[in-house]
C-alpha cells in the first residue's frame, strides 16, 4: 500500500495568493560564533533578499526563510540548508507546508541553481515560475542537491535556436534538471511543469531530466515523489512528459513503493524517455500520453546499449496517439521483466510495440500484457526472445512474432482490478509460472524472489494491497 505522504499539501501555482503572507519588517537572527554552523533568518532587514543570506552564509549553515512568496532566482555553491515556514523572526517554523513559502523565478531563470560542488538541502519550499533552457524549477551541475518536500511547479523550459538536431540548442528538465551530479528526491511533488509554446526545438524530461554530459552522469535517488502532469503543448516537441533518462550514465533509483509517473504528456515517452543501457524498476506509470509513441515508456535508439532494464513496473492505462500506448522500442537491446502491463484498447495498438532494424536484441520475460489491441508486436528485422509472458485478452495477442515456449494465455487473476488492485490472487496462474531473472532479487513491493520458478508479473504472490486510486489521491491539482 502506497505510505501516506507525511504532510499531505496541495499543488501551488504562481498565481496562489500566498503573497498576503509577506510580512514587513523582517529581522536579521544570527546564532553562533565564526567557528561553528549558523543560522540565518531571511529575508531581513539587514538581509533584504534570501540571496543576500546565502551570499552570507558558509558551508554547513542554515538560512530559514519566513513563509510568504519571494521573487528571486537563487544561486547556491556552498553546503547550506534552506528551510521555509518560519515566522518574522523565525522564532517558530509554525507553516512547514510547501505551499507557505514560495520562491517565484519571475520567468527569469532557474529558480534555484546549484553548483560549484555544492550539498545543498532545500525543505518545506515551492520553487515556480522559472523558465531555463535547463531547469527551469532547479538545476544542478557538478553538485548533489537534496530537496525533502518540496514542490516544483509551473516552470518553463525553452530550447534555443531554431530546433533541429543541434544539440546544444535542446531544453531538459522543466522541473529538475542534473547534469554531471546527483539528486535526492523525498516526498516531493514535480508538477505541472512543461516545454516552451511555440518552439521548434526539441525538449527533453517536462519534469525531471538526467542528462549525460562528457563531464559525468547524472544519478537520482527518488522516495514518495509524485511527477505529475508535466506537458507539452500541441505545437511543442518534448520527449519524456514525465521523466528523461539520457544514455551513458543517467540512472534513478526508485527506492520503497510510492513513487508515481501519471498524467504526463509528450510527443514521445508520455511518461519516461529512456535508452537503453538505463534501469527502469519499481513505478507506477499511470495515465500518461504520448502524442505519437511510447505513452507509458519509450527506449530511444541506442545500438551500442547492452545490460539495460525495465522490470517491476506497474504500467495502467497509459495511451499514444500511433505506436505503444504502454512500451515502445526503438532499435536497442535490452531487457524487460516482471512488469504488469494493464491497457485501455486505445486503437490499434500494442502494450509492447518493438520496433527494429536489427541492430538490437531484446529480451521479454515474465511480464502480464492485458488489455490492448494487440498485445506484443515486433516490426521489420526484430531480434527478440520471449519467455513465460502472460499475453491475454488481447483483441490480438501477438503480431508478427510467435509466442514464447512458456508464454501463457490466461487471466492472470488480479486480486481487485476494479479498485486498481493489481496485486495476485492467491490462486492466480501466474504464480509459480515465471522463470528466474538474474538480478531481480525483489518484486515491486520489496518482497523478496525466491527460487527458480518467479511468479509473473511485478508482484511476487499477494502481499500488502496495492491500490492505484490510493496512489493518486493525495493529488490535487
Amino acid at each position: 500500500m502506497r505510505r501516506p505522504l507525511r504532510r499531505p499539501f496541495p499543488i501551488v501555482l504562481a498565481t496562489l495568493a500566498v503573497a498576503a503572507f509577506v510580512l514587513a519588517g523582517w529581522c536579521l537572527a544570527m546564532i553562533g560564533t565564526a567557528n561553528a554552523a549558523a543560522t540565518y533568518c531571511a529575508p531581513t532587514k539587514t538581509h533584504t533578499t534570501i540571496q543576500a543570506a546565502i551570499n552570507a552564509a558558509g558551508d554547513g549553515d542554515t538560512i530559514q526563510i519566513v513563509y510568504g512568496t519571494h521573487y528571486e532566482n537563487l544561486d547556491i555553491s556552498d553546503d547550506i540548508t534552506l528551510e521555509g515556514g518560519y515566522t518574522e523572526g523565525c522564532t517558530d517554523r509554525t507553516h512547514p507546508d510547501p505551499q507557505h513559502t514560495v520562491i517565484d523565478g519571475g520567468a527569469a531563470d532557474h529558480v534555484v541553481e546549484i553548483t560549484g560542488g555544492s550539498t545543498a538541502t532545500l525543505d518545506g519550499l515551492t520553487l515556480t515560475n522559472g523558465r531555463a533552457q535547463k531547469g527551469g524549477g532547479v538545476y544542478v551541475s557538478g553538485a548533489s542537491a537534496t530537496l525533502d518536500y518540496v514542490v516544483v511547479t509551473s516552470n518553463v523550459i525553452s530550447p534555443t535556436g531554431s530546433g533541429g538536431f543541434e544539440p546544444t540548442h535542446w531544453a531538459y528538465g522543466g522541473g529538475v534538471y542534473v547534469e554531471n551530479g546527483s539528486i535526492s528526491l523525498t516526498e516531493c511533488k514535480i508538477t505541472e511543469n512543461m516545454s516552451e509554446p511555440g518552439s521548434a526545438g526539441l525538449s527533453f524530461g517536462g519534469g525531471l531530466a538526467l542528462n549525460w554530459v562528457p563531464a559525468g552522469g547524472a544519478t537520482a535517488v527518488i522516495e514518495g515523489t509524485d511527477i505529475m502532469s508535466n506537458t507539452n503543448p500541441s505545437d511543442s516537441a518534448l520527449h519524456g512528459g514525465g521523466l528523461f533518462l539520457d544514455g551513458g550514465g543517467a540512472q534513478a533509483t526508485f527506492e520503497g513503493n510510492d513513487n508515481v509517473v501519471a498524467y504526463n504528456e509528450a510527443q514521445s515517452g508520455g511518461g519516461v524517455y529512456m535508452y537503453g543501457d538505463v534501469d527502469l524498476e519499481g513505478l507506477l506509470i499511470l495515465e500518461n500520453y504520448a502524442s505519437i509513441h511510447g505513452g507509458g515508456i519509450f527506449v530511444g535508439s541506442c545500438s551500442t546499449c547492452v545490460g539495460g532494464t525495465i522490470a517491476n513496473n506497474y504500467l495502467v492505462g497509459n495511451t499514444a496517439g500511433q505506436h505503444g500506448p504502454s512500451v515502445f522500442t526503438f532499435d536497442t537491446s535490452m531487457r524487460i521483466a516482471n512488469n504488469t502491463i494493464v491497457g485501455t484498447f486505445y486503437g490499434s495498438l500494442a502494450g509492447i510495440d518493438i520496433n527494429d532494424a536489427g541492430l538490437g536484441t531484446l529480451e521479454v520475460i515474465n511480464n502480464i500484457v492485458i488489455n490492448h489491441t494487440i498485445g506484443i508486436r515486433a516490426e521489420n528485422n526484430s531480434v527478440v526472445t520471449l519467455s513465460n509472458n502472460d499475453v491475454w485478452n488481447n483483441t490480438t495477442n501477438y503480431f508478427n512474432i510467435a509466442p514464447g515456449s512458456s508464454d501463457l494465455s490466461v487471466d492472470p487473476e488480479f486480486a481487485n482490478p476494479g479498485s486498481g488492485d493489481y496485486h495476485l490472487d492467491s490462486d492466480s496462474p501466474c504464480i509459480d509460472a515465471g522463470t528466474y531473472v538474474e538480478g531481480l532479487y525483489f518484486d515491486y513491493d520489496g518482497d523478496r524472489r525466491t527460487g527458480r520458478l518467479l511468479d509473473i508479473g511485478a508482484d511476487e504472490q499477494q502481499t500488502d494491497p496495492f491500490f492505484i486510486p490510493l496512489a493518486v489521491r493525495t493529488y490535487n491539482p
